[in-house]
């Protein structure tokens, strides 16, 4: 079996929050990437998707587990021997106004990466810029220009050729169409399936867009609370959501057309505070399918039978799934 590019094991990152008490940000997160592979994170706001891309690039120190790329832990690498991984692990943010520096022309800061992480010349650098700028399809007239004068679409195009200038084997998105309007969200999107397809690059898509998941990726996670309720083959957890939270996810997106008849699930409450976790289940206490057992302890992962031409396990995190199959068409996804 072909090893994994990057491998979290564990993975928990808590934050010091007042009276001494901590953030549960990510607790206990396993999960595998392989090379060319495209893998969705779904989940509410504050459930810790941008959190856990922050700490697989290693822009945020671990507070407990592992990451392991290409075999090697670097956890705990100083700064000086992780550098020369930077350049293949490589992340866009949602916002491309921030992640610009505002005194730089574009075609400087597209170059920056070529003069830390490679040993071009000068003249190199400008024509390695120019062909960057092809390959996002920037007008070249752009690269001397400050981000102020570029629209979002384009801020983002310079976020994207920044991260693909140091040829990564690993691209982490962490909602990198959600501030674009709609018709700029399909270039975009686009552009980035061509990346893929152009480089073989691993990417990890963090998004709330579940129909830019369901047409990016090939894996899909969805993270609850920083947990990981259920994860398998994008087709497969969209044909038979198992996990309750999954199925109130899917049945409150909007399918385009009005006329679609919706069978919602729907959660109760808000999210609990990360600093009071409930026990269990951590969804039993919004959950409408939950029963008493669902406060004792977290659930072990089932796998769910796929099918026959999507061999990838489908595990999900609930006590219903085991004893009564029948339940998952509580909420039929309509998507």
């Amino acid at each position: 079996m072909i090893p994994p590019l990057i491998e979290l094991k564990a993975l928990v990152k808590k934050f010091p929050a007042q009276g001494g008490k901590d953030v549960t940000a990510v607790d206990g997160v396993s999960l595998a990437i392989h090379a060319g592979e495209s893998v969705g994170l779904v989940g509410e706001s504050g459930s810790g998707k941008s959190t856990l891309g922050l700490l697989m690039t290693r822009l945020l120190p671990v507070s407990d587990g592992h990451i392991f790329f290409d075999g090697a832990d670097i956890t705990h690498l100083p700064d000086g021997q992780m550098r020369p991984l930077r350049s293949d692990i490589q992340i866009v943010f949602q916002d491309p106004w921030g992640a610009l520096n505002p005194r730089m022309t574009v075609g400087r800061s597209m170059a920056e990466p070529l003069l830390l992480h490679t040993t071009m010349t000068g003249t190199q650098r400008q024509q390695a810029v120019k062909a960057l700028a092809d390959q996002v399809h920037l007008p070249q007239a752009t690269l001397n220009r400050f981000p102020h004068e570029l629209s979002g679409g384009q801020l983002q195009r310079v976020s994207i050729a920044r991260a693909i200038a140091s040829k990564p084997r690993l691209l982490v998105l962490d909602e990198p169409t959600s501030s674009l309007d709609l018709s700029v969200r399909a270039g975009i999107l686009d552009l980035l399936n061509g990346i893929r397809k152009d480089t073989g690059v691993a990417l990890l898509l963090i998004s709330h867009d579940l129909e830019t998941v369901e047409l990016m990726t090939d894996r899909l996670v969805v993270l609850y609370l920083g947990k990981v309720v259920e994860e398998g083959p994008t087709q497969s957890i969209f044909a038979q959501p198992a996990h309750p939270y999954t199925q109130t996810l899917m049945s409150a997106n909007l399918p385009p057309d009005p006329r679609v008849k919706l069978n919602r699930l729907t959660a109760f409450g808000e999210i609990p505070s990360p600093i009071n976790l409930p026990t269990g289940c951590l969804f039993s206490s919004r959950c409408p399918l939950s029963r008493p057992e669902c406060t004792e302890k977290f659930p072990a992962y089932s796998e769910i039978q796929g099918q026959d031409d999507m061999p990838d396990q489908h595990l999900v995190a609930c006590n219903r799934v085991p004893d009564a199959s029948n339940w998952l068409t509580a909420a039929p996804h309509t998507h």
